[in-house]
């Protein structure tokens, strides 16, 4: 309705990866996570924490990766 263009004047960035981001008119960038790894990783730390009598605060990193679609371009220097 504004009249912008993605990407031209507006990126679009996704995250999750749906199926439906590539199927778009313009495929949009997205981040995908590892979803088995993340519900894995959860249940393992249930289970651990059930062992112990105290639960602690426990912090985990797991790698994502960027999907570098249409939705978004390289900014040229200066623009």
């Amino acid at each position: 309705k504004m009249g912008l263009r993605v990407p031209r004047d507006i990126a679009v960035v996704g995250f999750d990866n749906l199926p439906c981001s590539q199927d778009n008119p313009v495929p949009i960038t997205t981040i995908d996570q590892p979803f088995y790894a993340i519900g894995y990783e959860a249940g393992r730390l249930c289970w651990e924490s059930n062992k112990k009598d105290h639960i602690g605060y426990t912090h985990r990193l797991l790698p994502v990766k960027l999907i570098e679609r249409e939705s978004t371009e390289p900014k040229a220097p200066g623009r």
